[in-house]
């Protein structure tokens, strides 16, 4: 969240940056589903909770097609052409 704040030039102490983390967590989110989730309580979803199932990895690993993942990279660079922004959208600045 740190990150975050100085990237968008936002000054925020560390209690803000607490209770910002906090808020944002997967627990809280999925506690307010019905605030959260994106088109909640249209039924679009089995469950507007488990919309926020967890923050594990690799869930999808084996689900797509050997094509897929190629189409997801090729449309990234066209939507995202620098490659220190796709990186970051993907890895994070770790």
């Amino acid at each position: 969240m740190l990150a975050l704040a100085k990237a968008a030039g936002i000054d925020a102490d560390a209690s803000v940056i607490d209770t910002v983390t906090e808020a944002t967590g997967f627990g809280a989110m999925k506690a307010k589903a019905a605030d959260y989730t994106p088109v909640a309580g249209t039924g679009f979803w089995k469950s507007d909770e488990n919309f926020f199932d967890s923050a594990s990895s690799r869930k999808g690993e084996g689900k797509l097609s050997r094509k897929e993942p190629e189409l997801y990279k090729e449309r990234l660079v066209d939507l995202v052409p620098q490659t220190r922004a796709r990186d970051w959208l993907e890895y994070g600045d770790g």
